[in-house]
């Protein structure tokens, strides 16, 4: 990866943080879903005995992590569809 590659990746980001940091806050869909997705996963864990509990959240540890690159690779290709977008009209 080439030094713009790599300042691109660091600010899209820095940016997708703030955007879903803000939207944590007020969009009130997200906020029904997580505490439903949160009393989903504390039922469940409520069946499994003690040491199983810890594979429950090495499971949402491994999902969020595969979810996250998958959302960075999606908004990423969306800037590089852009800056191009850009070119072609001439506009960059």
């Amino acid at each position: 990866m080439n030094v713009f590659d790599e300042n691109l990746k660091t600010a899209m980001i820095q940016s997708e943080y703030a955007l879903v940091m803000k939207k944590r806050k007020t969009d009130t869909r997200y906020q029904q879903l997580e505490r439903e997705y949160h009393q989903l996963f504390d039922r469940i864990r409520g069946f499994l005995d003690t040491e199983h509990r810890g594979m429950m959240l090495e499971l949402e540890d491994l999902g969020n992590a595969l979810s996250c690159m998958e959302n960075d690779w999606i908004y990423q290709q969306g800037m590089r569809d852009c800056i191009t977008l850009l070119r072609k009209v001439r506009l960059l």
